[in-house]
């Protein structure tokens, strides 16, 4: 009974911090979580450093949309709507790009090999980079409105950070369209892109100290969905079919079967290394 007060055996009333958490907050959480557990989850404090250019989004524009957004809306329902674009792209991704995996066959070619259309609609690529960047503002007005209008809660990271992971596999998705390598070892590119994630968890478990940047607090998560939107645009303005070609057609030293998605891959291997250890090592 929430409305009973409890009492020692003298029926005076016992201090808070006596009472269990359970009986504190009656709730179906109890049916789910030992007293220990929801103690925990309520003590979490979601902080961490920022990025120049993600302090200047915060405070140059992300701030006035947040301001704007109807106050009835908690920070679970803008990072919600901030999902919802990168869906959409992933979907017209595997709809007009296909399911299956055949990066020798991507497109078909006239007589002098070159490709006749892209496999992906351009303007798919378009709207990848626009998806990226809804999630990426979305992702940081959430936060601003959990601060500002106190309504930030503990199932509140839940719903951000594990949703973030799925929008990160999306993202992956779509890069696994644009680069088609072979199957092997550059695939880890896209593949393990929520590593970093994972890393970021461990170590905030093991030190208590949540950090999401590298570099020296240089590069985070903004600038990384920066990068994929450069790259969707890129895409969208010259097509993919540029990526197949061997690199050696501008460095001559590098050898002819090394192509430029296979150097984008290994660039996106470092980054996400970057990430994991410098989380690890801590």
């Amino acid at each position: 009974d929430s409305g009973s007060q409890m009492v020692d055996s003298e029926g005076n009333p016992l201090p808070e911090e006596l009472i269990p958490l359970a009986q504190r907050v009656p709730g179906k959480h109890i049916k789910y979580l030992s007293e220990e557990q929801y103690h925990n989850l309520t003590q979490y404090k979601h902080h961490a450093p920022k990025t120049p250019y993600e302090n200047f989004m915060l405070n140059k524009v992300t701030t006035h949309i947040e301001q704007a957004l109807p106050k009835s809306w908690t920070a679970n329902t803008i990072t919600i709507v901030g999902n919802s674009m990168l869906y959409v792209a992933g979907a017209l991704a595997m709809v007009y790009g296909g399911l299956t995996y055949a990066p020798t066959a991507i497109t078909p070619v006239d007589d002098q090999g070159n490709p006749e259309k892209e496999y992906l609609p351009l303007w798919c690529f378009w709207f990848a980079a626009f998806a990226v960047q809804w999630f990426s503002w979305w992702d940081m007005m959430d936060g601003q409105r959990a601060r500002r209008l106190k309504c930030g809660t503990p199932i509140g990271r839940i719903v951000d950070e594990a949703g973030d992971a799925v929008q990160y596999t999306w993202v992956s998705m779509i890069m696994g369209f644009v680069m088609r390598v072979d199957p092997g070892w550059l695939c880890l590119s896209f593949a393990l892109i929520n590593m970093p994630m994972y890393s970021m968890e461990i170590k905030f478990i093991l030190t208590g100290t949540l950090s999401i940047t590298a570099g020296g607090d240089a590069l985070g998560p903004v600038e990384m969905e920066l990068l994929f939107t450069l790259i969707f645009v890129i895409c969208a303005i010259f097509g993919v079919h540029g990526l197949s070609n061997p690199v050696s057609d501008v460095f001559s030293f590098m050898p002819d079967t090394f192509e430029w998605k296979h150097l984008l891959a290994v660039f996106f291997l470092i980054l996400l290394l970057l990430f994991t250890f410098e989380n690890l090592l801590s």
